[in-house]
């Protein structure tokens, strides 16, 4: 995903673990309504059922790459 200066991703959870990478950039991410910051390097693991977006907090745009489990028809 990139995800330009001052955009964040639709908030959401799901019923299987998810892990990001943050490959290039700045910016934050928050888990059940707490905020942290992010940067390249970076790796967040996500629980099952945790809410969890990502902002883009920086002037350049973030990178990252998600990785889950497969479930229903996704994966």
């Amino acid at each position: 995903t990139i995800l330009h200066v001052g955009k964040h991703t639709t908030g959401h959870s799901h019923p299987v673990s998810e892990v990001y990478f943050f490959v290039e950039g700045r910016g934050e991410i928050e888990l059940d309504g707490k905020r942290k910051g992010v940067r390249s390097k970076d790796i967040v693991p996500i629980m099952p059922d945790e809410f969890h977006r990502v902002y883009n907090t920086s002037k350049k745009d973030l990178v990252f790459v998600c990785v889950f489990e497969k479930y229903g028809e996704r994966g």
